[in-house]
């Protein structure tokens, strides 16, 4: 393929040119949600939190954000955003950034909980 030095060398160029392009272009976005798990008292009662969710990208883009099957907010030609989102729900909810191209960030809100939900209920009866 490239046996002589001085097409190596040329070889490698062109091997690093193309390698850079493709990674400029398939540049990921960054999602982050803080705090990313939320705390309820009993497993299958309502969690509450506010989730500060930011993202960012090296190209301008359109997207929007959707939390489970809400459309929460959309940013046009945007390189970063960020929203305040009231999270309230008893199970794991997935955030997810949309764009043309389809989803092109994820990440999910976990839902913990103190004490675990038992079926077995224990009645004390004297007589």
């Amino acid at each position: 393929m490239c046996s002589e030095r001085p097409l190596l060398i040329v070889c490698w160029v062109g091997l690093l040119a193309v390698a850079s392009t493709a990674a400029s272009a398939a540049e990921p976005v960054r999602l982050k949600l803080t705090p990313d798990t939320c705390v309820a008292l009993q497993q299958g009662r309502q969690c509450y939190a506010t989730i500060q969710i930011d993202w960012h990208s090296q190209t301008a883009l359109d997207l929007c954000l959707h939390a489970g099957s809400r459309k929460l907010q959309c940013w046009q030609a945007s390189n970063s955003g960020r929203l305040r989102y009231e999270f309230v729900a008893a199970d794991n909810e997935r955030i997810q950034l949309v764009g043309t191209d389809g989803i092109l960030a994820e990440a999910t809100i976990k839902v913990n909980w103190v004490q675990k939900n038992t079926k077995v209920k224990r009645h004390w009866r004297l007589f």
